[in-house]
């Protein structure tokens, strides 16, 4: 993930939860995250793996190629992942 996609991901995920009106600690909870992660990958310091970026879009209700293109969308190929990481 470049810097340029960093930011616009850390921009997506902060206007989505704030139009959720979740807390940073809501978040952080739903996606078995840390609050300092959460934090951190909103202030664009912090790369989340594609399995943090997929659950992040998730509870988002975020398309999960909009999310982080290539690297998310290649979870979607394997169900055998989701199952086993993401819980579906």
């Amino acid at each position: 993930m470049s810097i340029y996609s960093l930011h616009s991901f850390s921009d997506l995920l902060s206007a989505r939860r704030r139009t959720l009106g979740l807390s940073l600690a809501d978040v952080a909870a739903r996606c078995g995250l840390t609050l300092d992660m959460v934090v951190r990958i909103e202030q664009a310091t912090f790369i989340p793996s594609p399995s943090q970026a997929f659950r992040l879009g998730l509870v988002l209700g975020i398309d999960p190629v909009e999310l982080g293109g290539q690297a998310v969308e290649e979870l979607l190929l394997h169900p055998a992942y989701l199952v086993e990481h993401v819980g579906l």
